[in-house]
């Protein structure tokens, strides 16, 4: 699909005499996002562990491309170029192969049936899916250090009538080559990964409400017939809310677990023990706007997050919550560091992807000043910990085999000054620092030492700039 789509595309370019033909009511869309950081103690949290700073300037083209194949199906393409950091030679900056995305030009290549069967809008092929920020699953363009892009190949169909809409997607989040899967060979074996599920959404309420089931099958690389060949059933279930008002608003996210934990299923000692998936979650995000006349405009928010853990002493269970494909990822630092494929917070413990044995506070307040409306100003206060104590072993830093009870991971302030120049121009500079908290302290050589982990603040200074046409 993705290659058919891009090479009617070049070809149409290639051919205007028969551009009209082949790519009927073309339009182009995208984005360019440029993102500059200047980072200490990202890797490691020590300023004796080596030369663990960041200084670079990173650029990301989006290119979109829709146009009509019959009057009742419709293509997309969508061109991506993020792998290089600025200045460099194209294919050769610090992210090549490293960030997910990275060197994939065709990230969307897909068609839409207007009204399938008669009954459902359908899009069948590679696509973005989902809301940015999303707990349980989104794919699509990420604002982490990389600026990467995440994509899936499925089949979504819509409907929706004056009570309900329904948006089901099954589909492929990652899988093998197309070898054949036989160790005689040689084959190399992976865990394929399938996706499906169904979001209904109910209509007339007064709140937005949307239940939600997914289904996520890790297909195992064991022999058929032995507790090693049975795949990894994930399901996750729950309901999404939400309000708004002039002045008020709030989302709300609960989730639960269930199903086989028989691949993904690390039971706290380094060791994979088959369980239970029934790990359970809620989100929280709510804010205001409080205009103070003639002076500014105050938009208070709180965010608060928490997602059951698990300890070795769970046996058959596998309490700690798992996501599909979260892209939560609270706060400033951990926000652009963690989850980017390309570099992510060290020390272990610092990562905060979804809700996995995490309780988050976030607290911040943004103000738009009545002299210039363009100038948004902010404050954030984060804070990061386990829900549950960890055992020590060799899978944590410093792990040495005994429980520890100090559960905060750390905490995070950030200062941000944003300019919105129009509708579709966005551009800001920042400050932020992460402060290790108990438990890193706990658990790492506290005097680092060359490639060694300390508990040193880690400080970033960024600029962005978002342009949408």
């Amino acid at each position: 699909m993705k290659k058919l789509l891009g090479m009617a595309l070049v070809l149409a370019l290639a051919a205007p005499a028969c551009a009209d033909e082949i790519l009927k009511n073309l339009k182009f869309g995208g984005q360019l996002d440029f993102q500059a950081n200047s980072a200490r103690n990202v890797l490691d949290g020590s300023t004796k562990g080596g030369n663990d700073r960041i200084g670079t300037a990173l650029p990301r083209i989006l290119l979109n491309a829709e146009w009509d194949l019959l009057d009742d199906i419709h293509a997309r393409a969508s061109f991506v170029k993020n792998d290089s950091a600025w200045g460099s030679n194209p294919g050769g900056g610090p992210l090549q192969n490293a960030a997910a995305g990275a060197g994939e030009l065709l990230q969307q290549a897909n068609i839409k049936v207007d009204k399938l069967a008669g009954q459902m809008d359908a899009v069948l092929g590679r696509q973005f899916y989902g809301d940015s920020g999303d707990l349980i699953v989104f794919f699509g363009p990420k604002n982490t250090y990389g600026l990467y892009v995440t994509a899936i190949d499925a089949l979504r169909a819509d409907w929706a009538n004056e009570l309900l809409s329904v948006s089901a997607l099954a589909g492929k989040i990652s899988g093998s080559s197309l070898k054949a899967h036989n160790t005689a060979t040689g084959a190399v074996l992976t865990n394929d990964r399938d996706l499906r599920g169904i979001d209904v959404g109910i209509l007339g309420l007064p709140l937005k409400t949307n239940l939600f089931v997914w289904n996520q099958v890790t297909h195992s690389t064991g022999p058929l017939g032995m507790d090693t060949g049975k795949n990894d059933y994930l399901w996750v279930y729950g309901i999404k809310l939400r309000g708004e008002t002039e002045s008020l608003w709030v989302d709300a996210t609960l989730a639960s677990n269930a199903g086989e934990c028989r691949v993904n299923c690390n039971n706290g000692k380094g060791q994979i023990d088959a369980s239970n998936y029934s790990g359970k979650a809620f989100l929280l995000d709510a804010g205001g706007k409080i205009d103070l006349a003639n002076l500014t405009a105050l938009m208070p928010w709180v965010n608060f997050g928490i997602g059951s853990g698990r300890g070795m002493s769970n046996g058959k269970k596998n309490e700690g919550f798992q996501s599909i494909a979260s892209d939560y990822r609270p706060g400033i630092i951990n926000g652009r560091f963690n989850g980017s494929g390309a570099l992510s917070l060290g020390n272990g413990m610092a990562a905060t992807v979804g809700l996995n044995n995490r309780v988050v506070y976030g607290l911040g307040l943004k103000a738009v000043p009545a002299a210039t409306e363009k100038l948004e100003l902010g404050l954030s206060l984060w804070d990061f910990r386990f829900q549950k104590a960890t055992d020590g072993d060799a899978t944590f830093v410093g792990g040495d085999g005994f429980k520890h009870n100090n559960k905060h991971i750390g905490s995070e302030i950030g200062l941000t000054a944003d300019w919105n120049h129009s509708e579709t121009v966005r551009y800001g500079v920042g400050y932020a620092r992460f402060n290790p908290g108990g438990y890193l302290k706990e658990n790492i050589n506290q005097d680092g030492g060359a490639g060694g982990n300390g508990d040193n603040p880690v400080m970033l200074v960024f600029a962005d700039l978002s342009l949408k046409f």
